[in-house]
């Protein structure tokens, strides 16, 4: 079997292509209205998913950071500033 052959459907279902990481715009869409939930490990943990699919996330920057500011959480202000970070680039 043809390398691509096995790994195209993997990334199609993971929301990849060949031009690179694309996740679904939904599924971005759900993790910056993760950052508005009141449980906050989920918005832990959508500051620090968005920070790992940092070039599509770009549209995540205003949400981070009004949570890297104003969230209650330290911990969730620290994922969101790490996130920041990774999908700037500096």
């Amino acid at each position: 079997m043809a390398p691509e052959a096995f790994w195209t459907p993997l990334l199609r279902a993971l929301g990849l292509d060949k031009g690179g990481v694309l996740p679904r715009d939904k599924e971005i869409d759900k993790l910056i209205a993760d950052l508005k939930d009141p449980i906050t490990d989920r918005r832990r943990s959508a500051a620090w998913s968005l920070g790992k699919i940092k070039p599509v996330a770009k549209a995540a920057i205003e949400p981070l950071a009004v949570a890297a500011e104003k969230d209650p959480d330290p911990g969730v202000r620290r994922s969101a500033q790490w996130a920041l970070k990774l999908i700037r680039g500096s």
